[in-house]
């Protein structure tokens, strides 16, 4: 098992991502299903737009 699929992605994590994910698609299967992050991730120092597509891959983790 690889890091990336256990991970607790941060807000840059989750940005970079994003970016990558709407440069190359593809890459996803490389990730799992769902990404932990802490749900105060999307909500702080991240567009809208990216918030909104990260929800549907983003599991939150409980705080």
């Amino acid at each position: 098992m690889s890091w990336w699929t256990t991970a607790i992605y941060d807000t840059c994590s989750l940005i970079t991502l994003d970016n990558l994910l709407q440069e190359d698609k593809a890459i996803s299967h490389y990730f799992p299903e769902k990404l932990l992050a802490l749900e105060v991730s999307l909500a702080v120092e991240m567009y809208k737009e990216t918030a909104e597509r990260m929800r549907k891959l983003v599991e939150y983790w409980p705080i």
